[in-house]
């Protein structure tokens, strides 16, 4: 059992199912389990990818979205150049200082090579903040605000609201940005409403990382080890996830990726998972997933860290290394607990 004993091993609960892991995106039980333990399952898969607006692009004379981290940064210079409209701007980042700002960012990371936290099977951490590909991320972070191709805001309410009004170019999201943008613009009410206005497409590959990379931010469902009746649990974990009232009701809408991957393609779901957009996240994206380095104490050092994200970007001209190398000493006390 993991999280001290208070989740169950579903193991021996998904394996009465045929096919049931093997019917599933590469990762996504990778994502819920450490050694042979499987401590959740996938809720809805929620891979990020990188979002455009296509008005932007079009605006700026950018016939097609970047694939690299050079394409993008040269995008991102003519964006800027072109004034978009009013306060728009090429790219929003979330350097909120939560810890979920760092989630979004690991995608980043790893495509300018960095690898500064590792768990083992037996949770020991590797820790690295200062390598050569984890410090172009970071400072690549800072140019971005210096730079003025992303707004220095710190608030994380701006980044939905004004993606869904054309106000930035480039943001990284979920599948499920869909389900959002009907409730934050009238005008994006129907599926075909959002891929006329946006795109979406893989993370762009780094100077580290031979292909796109990026997080399985997926949203997941556990059983407590101390439920009555864990087969009873594990009957409504399977009706949230696979039955057609669900689907239809909630995970279509939201728009999130099934997680029994066969069903994303059934011709009764269409009207959710046949577009662009989520084709895009099916074939290119969901792909390219890779799990989040998460194990002992990973909320509590995820804090620091995206504080740390947060001190260097918005305090231009600032030494990344000198934040870095103090980032990896309070880690290390962190984790000498």
């Amino acid at each position: 059992m993991r999280g001290g004993g208070l989740l169950a091993d579903l193991g021996p609960l998904a394996d009465g199912l045929t096919n049931y892991r093997q019917d599933a995106f590469p990762g996504s039980f990778a994502t819920s389990s450490l050694g042979p333990e499987l401590y959740s399952v996938p809720f809805t898969v929620a891979p990020l990818g990188l979002w455009y607006h296509k008005k932007s692009l079009e605006h700026a004379g950018i016939s097609d979205p970047a694939t690299t981290i050079d394409e993008l940064n040269d995008q991102l210079e003519i964006l800027r150049n072109k004034k978009l409209s009013d306060d728009a701007m090429p790219i929003r980042v979330d350097f909120t200082g939560a810890e979920y700002s760092l989630t979004a960012f690991w995608p980043w990371i790893w495509s300018f090579g960095g690898n500064p936290l590792e768990y083992g099977e037996d949770e020991s951490v590797a820790l690295n903040w200062t390598d050569p590909g984890t410090f172009n991320a970071f400072q690549w972070a800072q140019d971005l605000i210096d730079k003025g191709y992303a707004p220095d805001t710190p608030t994380g309410w701006w980044d939905r609201a004004r993606f869904a009004y054309g106000g930035v170019a480039y943001k990284v999201d979920g599948p499920y940005l869909r389900g959002h943008f009907s409730g934050l613009n009238p005008k994006l009410r129907t599926v075909e409403s959002i891929n006329d206005q946006y795109g979406v497409t893989p993370i762009p590959k780094g100077p580290g990382s031979a292909a796109s990379v990026t997080i399985a931010d997926d949203h997941s469902l556990a059983i407590s080890a101390d439920a009555n009746d864990q087969q009873l649990a594990w009957t409504l974990i399977r009706f949230l996830t696979t039955n057609d009232e669900s689907i239809r009701s909630f995970l279509g809408p939201q728009g999130g990726l099934l997680p029994v991957l066969s069903q994303n393609s059934l011709p009764r779901y269409k009207k959710y998972y046949s577009d662009e957009i989520t084709r895009a996240f099916l074939e290119k994206i969901a792909p390219t997933m890779r799990r989040l380095p998460s194990g002992r104490l990973y909320s509590q050092a995820a804090v620091l860290i995206a504080q740390t994200l947060k001190e260097i970007a918005l305090t231009p001209g600032s030494d990344v290394m000198d934040h870095l190398v103090t980032l990896n000493g309070d880690l290390e006390s962190l984790y000498e607990q």
